[in-house]
């Protein structure tokens, strides 16, 4: 892996980092429960239907 891979390979994994924060975020403020998910699309889903 080249040094310009390896910082765009960086640059992503803080990116989905910095949005699977927002969702756990928004998750905790909106009291979804989450106990039946085991996915990231159920947590999307639970989140579309409370909205």
């Amino acid at each position: 892996m080249t040094e310009e891979q390896e910082d765009a390979l960086y640059r992503t994994l803080l990116a989905l980092d910095e949005k699977v924060g927002r969702l756990l975020a928004a998750i905790e403020q909106t009291r979804i429960d989450t106990s039946d998910c085991s996915t990231v699309q159920e947590l999307l889903d639970a989140l579309e239907r409370q909205s």
